[in-house]
C-alpha cells in the first residue's frame, strides 16, 4: 500500500489478501513461482511506460479505496455501532 500511494508500480503474489489490493489494472500480479516472479520484474525493467502507467494507476486505486479519511471515518462508524 505504501509503493502503491506514492505511486510506484507494484508486483504481488496472486493470493486472496494482496490480490485483493493489487491487480493486473494497477500493479502485475505473479503466480507462487520464482520464474512467474521474475518475469513480472522483467517486464516492469523493460517498460518505462508500463511502469509509469502502473504507478498512475495504483496511486489512483490508494486515493480511491483506502484513503485515511474515509478508513478513520468508517472506524468511527464501527465503533459507534458497537456500543
Amino acid at each position: 500500500l505504501e509503493a502503491m500511494s506514492c505511486g510506484i508500480g507494484v508486483i504481488g503474489n496472486d493470493v486472496n489478501g494482496i490480490s485483493s489490493v493489487v491487480n493486473n489494472r494497477n500493479g502485475l500480479l505473479f503466480q507462487n513461482t520464482i520464474y512467474s516472479l521474475a518475469n513480472e520484474i522483467n517486464i516492469l525493467l523493460r517498460n518505462r511506460s508500463l511502469r509509469k502507467k502502473k504507478g498512475k494507476l495504483a496511486r489512483d486505486t490508494i486515493k480511491q479505496k483506502h484513503d485515511f479519511k474515509k478508513m478513520f471515518l468508517k472506524e468511527i462508524l464501527l465503533l459507534k455501532n458497537t456500543e
